[in-house]
Order: C-alpha cells, then sequence, then structure tokens
C-alpha cells in the first residue's frame, strides 16, 4: 500500500472517531431531552386506572394483605411488591410514577449499553431517535404499569446472555431476571423460557462443573419459589383465573363469547400494525420488521455453515422480542401498549441493523465523511419531525394547567375532609383512594374491571367480584361513608355499560337522584368538572344521617 493511501486511510480513521465522539455528545444531549421529556410524563401524564389498582394493591400489601388471596389482583405479584416501599415512605399516585421512572431510567441505561456493543455510536443514536418517536411508549414506562418492570428485566437477561464470556454469575443473572420477568408480566414467559434455557446451554456447553451450574439456578429457583408461595397463597383456581382467565373475560362483561372468525382475526392483526405505527412510529415499525428478518438470516446463515456472532446475537434478542410479545396476539384484543415491554429491545435490533447496512456502505468510499454526515443528518431531521408529531398528541400530556394529577389531588384533599380513616369510600376510580389513603368496600379493588355482571352470584363470592347484586348492597355497607362517582361509574351503575352517564356535562342532583335512587340515603358535596381517565365529571356524595333505606338500582 502506497503512503498515500495509508495517510488517507488513517485520515479516515480519524474523521470517524471524531464524528464518533461528536455522536456520542449529540446521544448525551438527546438522553438529558428524553429525561426531561419522560419526566414531565410523570407530572403533567394522562392518568389511568391500571395505576390506581396497582398502587392501592400496594398499599394493601403493606398491611399485611395478599393479591389473590385478600383481594382481587389481574397482574403478577411483582408490580405490588416492587412498588410498596415507595408508599410506604410517600403514598400517592406521583410516587409510583417517579418509581417507573427510576426502573425505565435503568432498563434505557441497559439498552444503550447493549446497542453500543455491536452499533458503536449509530446504534444508540437510533434506538434515542426511536424513543423520541412515541409519546406511548414514554408514557407507558413512567407510569405504574407492568411494561416498566417487565422491560427491565427483559432487557437485563438479553444483556446477561449475550456477554462474549459465559460465566456462572451471568447466568444465573440471566435465569433469574427472566423469573422476574414473568413475576411482573405472565404474558413474557415465553421469552424467559427460551432466555433461560439458553443460558443454561452456554454454561452446559462450556464443561460448567455441578457447582457452578448450582450456583446460577439457585438464586432464581428460590426467587420462583416465594413469588409462587406468595401467588399461590389463595389458592391455584383463584390465581389461574386472576392471571389468566380474566384477560379474557374482562371483554366477555357485556357479550357473549363469539364463534372464532379467521378473517375477523386476521383484519384485527392488520389494525394492531397501523396501531403500531401511529402510536410508535415509523423507527418502531421498522425495527419489527428487522425482529421478523434477522431469525430467518440466521438460519439461511446456519444452512450455509457461517453464522457470523453479530447475525446471532441479533437473531438471539430478536427471538426473545418475538417470543414476548407474540402471546399477546392471543387474545380476542389487542392493544398497542402491549408492545412496550419489549419497545427498548426492539430499538436495539433496529439500530444494530441500521449499523450494519451503514457500515457496509461506508467501506465502499475511501471517505466516511460524507456518508456518517448524511446519517447525523438523518437522524437530527427524524428527531425534529417526531417532535413535531409529538406536539399534536396531547391525549397523554398536557400543558395547560391544572394537570390530571393536580386534579386528582384537589379532589383526594375533599374526600380526606369527608371521609375518615376507619370509614370507606365507594369508587370506582381507585386512584382516588390511593390518593387520599382511603378504603374502598370489597370487591371494588380493581376499578371497573372489578365488574362482572355475567358472573353467577356464587362464582363472584368465591371470587371477590362484583355483580348488579353486589353493587347495589355495597351502598348500603355501614361503613361506607362516601360515594365518588364519575361519568363511567354512572354509566355502570345506570346503564350498565362503561360508555357513561351524562359525558362532559354536570348532571343535576334531582337527576342523578331520579335515575339511581340509591343516591337518596347520600347528599352531594361537591363536583368537579374533570378528574380521572376519562376527564369527566366527578360527583362526591356523603351519607346522610338517616338509615338507608335500602333502594335498589334500576332495572
Amino acid at each position: 500500500m502506497s503512503a498515500d493511501a495509508k495517510d488517507g486511510e488513517a485520515s479516515s480513521r480519524d474523521t470517524g472517531r471524531v464524528l464518533g465522539r461528536s455522536a456520542w455528545g449529540v446521544i448525551a444531549g438527546a438522553s438529558l431531552a428524553l429525561g426531561w421529556l419522560a419526566a414531565s410524563f410523570v407530572t403533567r401524564g394522562r392518568i389511568n386506572h391500571d395505576e390506581g389498582w396497582a398502587l392501592y394493591a400496594a398499599q394493601r400489601l403493606l398491611e399485611g394483605e395478599l393479591p389473590y388471596r385478600d383481594f382481587p389482583f389481574y397482574q403478577a405479584p411483582l408490580l405490588a411488591i416492587v412498588h410498596a416501599p415507595a408508599q410506604w415512605l410517600w403514598p400517592g399516585v406521583e410516587t409510583g410514577r417517579w418509581a417507573s421512572f427510576v426502573l425505565s431510567a435503568i432498563t434505557c441505561a441497559l439498552a444503550i449499553r447493549l446497542a453500543h456493543e455491536r452499533g458503536r455510536w449509530i446504534a444508540p443514536a437510533i434506538a434515542f431517535v426511536g424513543l423520541a418517536s412515541t409519546p406511548l411508549g414514554l408514557w407507558s414506562l413512567v407510569t405504574t404499569r407492568t411494561e416498566p418492570l417487565s422491560a427491565l428485566f427483559l432487557t437485563l437477561a438479553v444483556v446477561a446472555i449475550t456477554r462474549e464470556r459465559t460465566t456462572a454469575a451471568t447466568v444465573g443473572c440471566a435465569v433469574l431476571a427472566a423469573v422476574l420477568a414473568v413475576a411482573a408480566r405472565v404474558s413474557v414467559a415465553p421469552a424467559a423460557l427460551f432466555v433461560a434455557g439458553y443460558a443454561l446451554y452456554r454454561l452446559h456447553r462450556g464443561s460448567a462443573r455441578a457447582g457452578e451450574v448450582m450456583r446460577a439456578v439457585v438464586p432464581a429457583g428460590l426467587a420462583a419459589l416465594v413469588l409462587g408461595a406468595f401467588t399461590l397463597a389463595g389458592g391455584f383456581a383463584r390465581a389461574w383465573f386472576f392471571l389468566v382467565d380474566v384477560q379474557r373475560e374482562r371483554h366477555l362483561q357485556f357479550e357473549a363469547p363469539a364463534a372464532f372468525d379467521l378473517s375477523a382475526w386476521f383484519g384485527s392483526r392488520l389494525d394492531l400494525v397501523q396501531s403500531l405505527y401511529i402510536e410508535f412510529g415509523p423507527a418502531v415499525l421498522l425495527a419489527l420488521v428487522a425482529v421478523f428478518f434477522w431469525p430467518l438470516r440466521a438460519g439461511w446463515e446456519a444452512r450455509r455453515g457461517k453464522v457470523g456472532e453479530d447475525t446471532h446475537a441479533l437473531a438471539l434478542v430478536s427471538g426473545v422480542v418475538l417470543l414476548a410479545f407474540l402471546p399477546h396476539l392471543a387474545p380476542r384484543y389487542v392493544y398497542p401498549v402491549y408492545f412496550v415491554a419489549v419497545l427498548p429491545l426492539a430499538l436495539v435490533v433496529f439500530g444494530w441493523s441500521a449499523a450494519r447496512i451503514h457500515e457496509g456502505t461506508v467501506r465502499r468510499f475511501a471517505n466516511p465523511l460524507p456518508s456518517h454526515a448524511a446519517l447525523l443528518c438523518a437522524l437530527v431531521a427524524l428527531t425534529v419531525l417526531q417532535w413535531m408529531r409529538f406536539e399534536g398528541q396531547q391525549r397523554l400530556w398536557q400543558s395547560p394547567d391544572p394537570s390530571d394529577l393536580d386534579l386528582l389531588r384537589a379532589a383526594a384533599r375533599v374526600i380526606e375532609a369527608e371521609v375518615g380513616p376507619e370509614e370507606r369510600l365507594l369508587t370506582f376510580d381507585t386512584y382516588l383512594a390511593v390518593e387520599a389513603q382511603r378504603r374502598v368496600p370489597r370487591g371494588f379493588e380493581m376499578s371497573v374491571f372489578s365488574w362482572f355482571p355475567r358472573r353467577s352470584t356464587e362464582d363472584s363470592e368465591a371470587l371477590g367480584l362484583l355483580t348488579n347484586e353486589k353493587l347495589g348492597a355495597a351502598f348500603t355497607l355501614p361503613d361506607v361513608r362516601a360515594l365518588a362517582l364519575s361519568d363511567q361509574a354512572l354509566g355502570i351503575l345506570v346503564h350498565r355499560g362503561h360508555f357513561g352517564f351524562q359525558p362532559r356535562r354536570i348532571v343535576d342532583v334531582r337527576e342523578l337522584e331520579s335515575a339511581l335512587p340509591l343516591l337518596h340515603d347520600f347528599e352531594l358535596v361537591q363536583h368537579f368538572r374533570r378528574v380521572g381517565q376519562q376527564r369527566a365529571p366527578l360527583y362526591l356524595f356523603t351519607r346522610r344521617n338517616h338509615p338507608t333505606a335500602g333502594n335498589a338500582l334500576p332495572k
């Protein structure tokens, strides 16, 4: 090679280093911007029913009650366990969000490290752009849901199994993280089994001794035993119903089971693809394409006897993403938010894929400066476009005052003044009880998801669910001091549906008493124009001094 060629190659390497350092500066700035945006979702993000029942379960856990055994709980137990300490220190909805913020920050740090291992600065930069494109993803990652926990443990497990050197410590970390991921969200069980099996296979292939295998398996086994005993304290049948059956039956509250329709099933999955594009942006849709592509590419290369280490890692992480998301396609209804648990790993796969394509392009040119500069400009342009797109999505975030949390706190202060610590608040908006630190009657713990009018009285008693008869009886309970009825709650009580009573309008108390005779035993203390998930009117009633009349719900 001539001296001029060597000088040119050295200059190219120097240019690449300078651009790499510049890119890391851009990534650092993007991290701060995303951190600020995520924090704004904590304080100004839309409130959700899931936050209420999850944090209510954490508060009940602090009082010695167990989910499944003492009250209904529709997710795996780790969600309540993790949030219980923070609720003990500072109870409230915002505390749960800050706890999720910390968990998701750790997840993002792990994902960025994983992306950098095989994609240098390109993969982390692209991952940041993808994350910036999804307000739904950011909102989900900082609210009290299962997604922050399951995303953290799935990402940690993948980081452990993709290490070049396999040790008992890394395998033990991967297996334990897989167990905890299932304890956070049951639907990721196939991906967790795949991760644990692959980790143990690598340890076995490395001629590990029996002691090393035990060190890798024992912590995860102990965690599984403890969490399993915790879950099964109320019996296998109750745990199975709350963790599996309820995900299906929740959609059968108002309608009979429909026969399977293949065309309708495919149509709903096409709608899901469209929803994923709308909610998560083009970067995430391309990530899904990459996730489907790399396992096929690895299989093709395996047949030819030359699977590269990078292809192997890409296929491995893609397989985890697929196995974690595919179980969500089984239920009758699928929501885009279910994808958030694998969002960080999907963006890593997309970043790796883009980095490989970009590096292959750069090798064809003597000077990589134009290619690197073009990529940086494209990333900046895409980020700006996604932020402009975000400005139009005000469903999950509010810029004007007051925020949902401000309105919730205002209502909670009134409830604290009207309801004593030993009295109960009857409401379907459990986040009100969490913020006011008051208890709801038995059966109302899961907010609007507590109501199962199609269940028999015997089943509802055994499982702690609400039927129409139990709803009427709850109004006459002596320790129920107040009612906090939102528009959605009135829809359930009067019209037998989740669609509201008189949306966006303050209803006169006489009209309410006429529609719901049970309200004659209570007096209206205050109404709020927009509180809670629906941003709809909320009515606060307290019991009158005279005994209850025992009216029935309208037929």
